[in-house]
C-alpha cells in the first residue's frame, strides 16, 4: 500500500508516494516552463513554491504531433503541454539512510582489537581518502574538465564517503594490512561526517548563489 513521502527541496516541498522500499516523485519540475518570456531561451532556475507541492501524477509531455495511426501508438494528446521541463524521481526509503550506520558497526566489528597499531599509517590513508581526495577531485572538476556545478558537487561529495568494506575484503584475501583497513574502515566513517557535513554546506552555499544569481538577472 503507497504512503505519502514528504521531502524539502531548495525550491519547496514536495508530496510523492512511498511503496515495497521505493519513494516516487513525478513531474517534479529542473527548470521554469519554456513559455513565454521563457520561450526560446535556455532553461531557466525554477521559481519556488510555497506549501506542498503534489508529485504523485507525471508532468506534461513536450507537444508534439502525435504519431499516425498506423505507428500503433495509445498516443494522448492531452499529457502534452509547455510545462513539460520536469522529471521523474525514483529512490530508496528512508531506511537506506542507514547505511553509514551499518557501516559504521562494521568498522566496530572488524577492528576487534586495539587499534594502536599502524595508527600513523591509519591517520594518512583517512586523511588521503576524506581531504586530498576530494580536494582533487574539486581541483580537476573546477579547473581541468570544467565540469557543470551541480555535477561537481556530486562528485565531490561522493569523493568524500568513507572507505567501504570492499577495502576490507581485498585485504583479507591478499593477508595483508587485514587490522589496518578495517581501522581506515572505522576512522574514515567517522572522520566522514565532517567532510561529507562541509560538502554538504558548500552545496547549499553553491545553489543559494546560483538561485540569487538568476533571481538578479530576472530582475533587470
Amino acid at each position: 500500500m503507497a504512503m505519502d513521502a514528504v521531502v524539502n527541496t531548495r525550491c519547496g516541498t514536495l508530496r510523492g508516494t512511498e511503496a515495497d522500499g521505493v519513494r516516487t516523485f513525478l513531474g517534479v519540475p529542473f527548470a521554469a516552463p519554456p513559455t513565454g518570456a521563457n520561450r526560446l531561451l535556455p532553461p531557466q532556475p525554477v521559481v519556488p513554491w510555497t506549501g506542498v507541492r503534489d508529485a504523485t501524477d507525471y508532468g506534461d509531455s513536450p507537444p508534439q504531433v502525435a504519431p499516425p495511426v498506423s505507428a500503433g501508438f495509445d498516443w494522448d494528446t492531452g499529457l502534452s503541454g509547455g510545462d513539460c521541463l520536469n522529471l521523474n524521481v525514483w529512490t530508496p526509503s528512508a531506511g537506506a539512510a542507514a547505511g553509514p550506520g551499518a557501516l559504521f558497526a562494521l568498522g566496530l566489528f572488524l577492528v576487534g582489537k586495539p587499534i594502536s597499531e599502524g595508527i600513523g599509517e591509519v591517520s594518512v590513508m583517512v586523511a588521503i581518502k576524506l581531504l586530498i581526495h576530494p580536494a582533487v577531485t574539486w581541483v580537476l572538476g573546477a579547473y581541468v574538465f570544467d565540469v557543470r556545478l551541480d555535477w561537481l558537487i556530486v562528485l565531490v561529495m561522493l569523493a568524500a564517503l568513507p572507505t567501504g568494506a570492499s577495502c576490507f575484503v581485498l585485504a583479507q584475501q591478499q593477508n595483508i594490512y587485514i587490522r589496518r583497513t578495517s581501522s581506515v574502515t572505522l576512522f574514515s566513517t567517522l572522520v566522514a561526517l565532517l567532510t561529507i557535513g562541509s560538502s554538504h554546506a558548500v552545496r547549499k552555499r553553491a545553489w543559494s548563489s546560483t538561485s540569487t544569481a538568476a533571481t538578479q538577472a530576472r530582475s533587470k
